[in-house]
């Protein structure tokens, strides 16, 4: 799966644990930038940030933000315990 192909996988799980807890998300046109808005009503900048660094990152940083990365961190980790269980 090339980088664009992962990026797409990652951030259908994403969206769906962040909808899941209430928040509502929205995709900024021609960048790999999503738009969280909060439940407290604070919108979060989402990015990812491509290879070498390969990760996602969310700004501006708080409590919140900590929370909803702690959330994003869970999504994706499943996406790999799903991939490591098909390779083994």
């Amino acid at each position: 799966m090339n980088e664009g192909q992962q990026v797409i996988v990652e951030i259908k799980l994403i969206w769906s644990a962040l909808v899941e807890q209430g928040d509502r998300i929205q995709k900024l046109p021609r960048k790999a930038v999503w738009v969280i808005h909060h439940n407290n009503g604070k919108a979060y900048y989402l990015a990812y940030q491509p290879a070498p660094i390969a990760a996602w990152s969310l700004h501006p940083p708080d409590s919140s933000a900590s929370h909803l990365l702690g959330v994003i961190d869970r999504a994706l980790n499943s996406l790999a315990a799903t991939s490591d269980r098909r390779g083994a």
